[in-house]
Formats: C-alpha cells, sequence, structure tokens
C-alpha cells in the first residue's frame, strides 16, 4: 500500500482531495487500482498535544479541467511540474489523540 504525507488536503463532499508529488511508486499503485493511504497530523512541540489520521482507499488523478480549477481554488496552492491532485475515496479512516499526561501525584 502506497502512503502519502503531502501536508496539503482537504475533505470535499465526502473524498479527500490531496495535493501530491507524483513518484513511480505511486503512478504505479494508481495504475494497478491498489488502495492509498494517506497520513496527516500536527502536534504542538510545546505541549505534546495533537492529532494523527490516516486515510485508505482507491484513488485517482483529477484530470477534469473543471474539478482542477475548483480544488486548486480548495486547496489554495498552484499546480508545479510533477505535483498532481489526488482525490481519494476513503474505505478506513482510524486517528488517534495526544495530550501530555500530568506526572502522578
Amino acid at each position: 500500500m502506497t502512503t502519502r504525507r503531502p501536508g496539503i488536503h482537504a475533505v470535499e463532499r465526502g473524498a479527500v482531495v490531496i495535493l501530491t508529488l507524483m513518484t513511480p511508486e505511486l503512478e504505479t499503485a494508481l495504475d494497478d487500482g491498489h488502495a492509498i493511504t494517506y497520513a496527516a497530523e500536527s502536534i504542538d512541540d510545546a505541549t505534546g498535544a495533537g492529532w494523527h489520521a490516516s486515510v485508505s482507499g482507491p484513488a485517482e488523478i483529477v484530470v477534469d479541467p473543471v474539478l482542477r480549477a475548483r480544488y486548486r481554488r480548495i486547496l489554495g496552492f498552484e499546480l508545479v511540474h510533477g505535483v498532481h491532485i489526488l482525490r481519494l475515496q476513503p474505505k478506513m479512516v482510524e486517528g488517534h489523540r495526544f495530550q501530555r499526561l500530568s506526572a502522578a501525584r
């Protein structure tokens, strides 16, 4: 299973829209119809609090020009060479919330 951690994503109409660099591994996984896993997290260095989430499912490269324009606006990012927009349909979602525990007294 190919895992992406691009950091730029949005949830739109139940799909996870991801801006990512196309690699040979990812291209092969998409061509072969394998599930893709997208992982994102945010952890505060000072407090240790945060979250981690993984979403897995089939994904496709968005080629429709109207959808590409819409997703570029949603993601707030211009596409450069080698960067593509993927639309992942979640089949499995898991996550964790982190918090620093206070010392026992």
